[in-house]
């Protein structure tokens, strides 16, 4: 458990630089069954691609190893809760992945209006593996505008919101930043910046690392840094091959 220790402590020393930090963690992929197995979607249904909430014995073992899920969501999250309770003054973000394993409707892309999508912020609140982490309280974790998340949900940043703000906004317009994984964290920073937050630490996938350095160039008015993990890694493996990075 070395590494994860060492991890911590660098994690602690960060947060505890700064006044009002913010941790981005346990962030989680929205699937459709059907989707995630590549079949035709027949059915609306949509549940978070975390495996230790997954009933269907299939689905769980295709989540659990996916590099894109497996260990990551509640691995993070675990992790996050734990600095939350170092630094009190620090409060929690999650990030949904809502687009990649859910269903197109019919003439609309993946960022147009989507019932599927919106359907499961009105219906579903913290994942079950989540809640027991923070002991049922929700008041550490931010709550994100109408305008990056659906049904006004009370903790889910949507990654679909957060694209089509930076591709909409005005103030992402002259930016050079390619590749939508590094695109929809500007929104998120230009939020947080503006209710006063001073540091960013986030736990992000490692698949998305070579955009989400290259956004770690553009940022201004707010310290970031950013741990990368792979989910199909477990164990002390998990933290073992995670890169950090600070700017």
């Amino acid at each position: 458990m070395d590494d994860k220790r060492k991890i911590l402590r660098e994690s602690t020393e960060f947060l505890s630089r700064f006044s009002n930090p913010v941790i981005l963690t346990g962030h989680f992929p929205i699937i459709n069954p059907d989707k995630v197995f590549g079949r035709p979607a027949t059915d609306h249904q949509i549940l978070p691609g975390i495996y230790q909430d997954i009933k269907d014995a299939k689905l769980k073992g295709k989540c659990r190893t996916s590099m894109y899920m497996g260990e990551f969501a509640l691995e993070t999250f675990t992790f996050g809760a734990t600095l939350l309770k170092e630094i009190p003054r620090s409060k929690g973000a999650i990030l949904v992945n809502d687009w990649q394993w859910v269903p197109a409707m019919t003439g609309g892309g993946e960022g147009a209006k989507n019932i599927w999508r919106e359907n499961f912020y009105s219906q579903h609140t913290l994942p079950k593996s989540f809640q027991p982490l923070i002991n049922g309280s929700t008041g550490c974790l931010i709550t994100p505008p109408s305008t990056l998340t659906y049904a006004n949900h009370p903790f889910f940043f949507s990654e679909t919101k957060l694209r089509n703000k930076f591709d909409n906004g005005a103030e992402f317009k002259t930016c050079k930043l390619d590749g939508t994984c590094a695109q929809q964290f500007m929104p998120l920073l230009s939020f947080l910046k503006k209710k006063g937050h001073d540091a960013l630490l986030s736990f992000i996938p490692m698949t998305c690392a070579d955009p989400v350095l290259e956004m770690m160039n553009y940022a201004e008015g707010i310290t970031l840094r950013t741990v990368f993990c792979d989910g199909s890694n477990s164990g002390n493996e998990f933290w073992e091959k995670t890169i950090s990075h600070e700017i």
